[in-house]
């Protein structure tokens, strides 16, 4: 259908001032779209859930509600053809710049050009609209492409091919900055989409080999001569104490916990309760067992998993400096409330309050 795909235009380096309207889903004579305008005064936008109908002259009209689904913004779009079409919207009504706006100085109302007949996807739309990167643009337009650099991503969080520089940034700065290189390569390839397929497919392949080394190391037994003084390096009982708050802007005072106390040969017995935002936490008590990769691993029960996910899977990981949990497969997620997670978080040495006498066992 020839509304479909992306109208509008944006201005400045990443996009601060411009407006958008983003059409697909087009069955008959409908359409699924969404609206979005930014200016200096303020913004305005839409869900990508709204309909709009193309009546018997060409010209498309929507109603968008309000919460109350008592007052209306009615759009009116019309397309126009020639060597460059555009869509014109026409905005009437106070709830148009009173709900869906920051400012009543913003409005939908205006001339949206043609960018491209397909919908952009991913995560650089606004980039994609000024159009100053033939690889960015390949991904916006591909959602094959998509997928795979999501993957990468994921993939590149937690098993980087690339040790992190000295000073560096938070793991996600890091890991949108090695993106960046490798967009950047592209763009210089007279095939972006076939140069960013094969660089994205080659580092997925070596970040999973080392996904499934790092798995292997955390099922395999370790050596007990190693995992037995490592245990009682690390046992004790740990707290810190810290200001938390809560999406009512209350602050408050929150201790997090850990004890940890060696049992057998190479295993520990921990206990641990974590503090999030919002009051939100995760707890969890077992035993973790000493494995190849040098960390202590917890392997919760089958019958505590959540419905169609793997048992949980938490290592303790010890450090020169203090100790880091890993949620191994995700599972471990749900023992902690949903703003709480395991990944990053930890104890340093200077948290340990004094040290644990050994359980007995085998």
């Amino acid at each position: 259908m020839a509304w479909q795909g992306e109208w509008g235009s944006f201005t400045g380096a990443h996009a601060e001032a411009g407006r958008r309207i983003s059409i697909g889903n087009c069955k008959g004579d409908t359409c699924m779209f969404a609206l979005e305008v930014r200016s200096a005064a303020g913004n305005a936008g839409t869900t990508g859930e709204q309909t709009f109908t193309v009546g018997a002259d060409g010209t498309a009209t929507a109603q968008l509600p309000d919460s109350g689904r008592k007052a209306f913004c009615s759009l009116r779009l019309q397309r126009t053809g020639g060597e460059k079409p555009a869509v014109q919207v026409t905005a009437s009504g106070a709830v148009c710049t009173s709900y869906y706006a920051t400012s009543p100085l913003v409005s939908f109302t205006g001339v949206y050009p043609q960018q491209v007949s397909v919908q952009y996807g991913g995560m650089h739309i606004d980039e994609c609209y000024l159009r100053q990167s033939p690889a960015l643009l390949a991904i916006c337009t591909h959602p094959a492409l998509d997928t795979l650099e999501r993957q990468w991503e994921r993939l590149a969080t937690e098993f980087p091919l690339r040790p992190a520089a000295a000073g560096a940034p938070t793991r996600y700065e890091q890991v949108q900055a090695a993106d960046r290189t490798l967009i950047g390569a592209c763009d210089h390839d007279a095939q972006p989409e076939r140069c960013l397929t094969e660089h994205y497919s080659a580092e997925i392949a070596a970040m999973q080999a080392k996904q499934t080394a790092y798995l292997a190391g955390t099922e395999e037994r370790g050596d007990p001569t190693v995992g037995r003084p490592l245990a009682r390096r690390i046992a004790g009982q740990y707290r810190n104490r810290e200001q938390n708050g809560d999406v009512q802007g209350h602050t408050f005072m929150t201790t997090d916990t850990l004890t940890i106390a060696p049992v057998g040969a190479a295993s520990i017995h921990f206990k641990t309760f974590l503090n999030f935002f919002n009051g939100h936490s995760c707890s969890l008590e077992g035993g973790a067992l000493y494995r190849q990769d040098g960390s202590f691993v917890f392997d919760d029960t089958a019958e505590n998993a959540p419905a169609g996910a793997p048992a949980c899977r938490l290592a303790i990981v010890p450090s020169n400096t203090g100790i880091t949990f890993r949620d191994i497969n995700g599972s471990c997620k749900s023992y902690c409330g949903e703003r709480g997670g395991w990944n990053g978080a930890g104890f340093s040495f200077t948290q340990r309050v004094h040290t644990a006498t050994p359980r007995s066992g085998k």
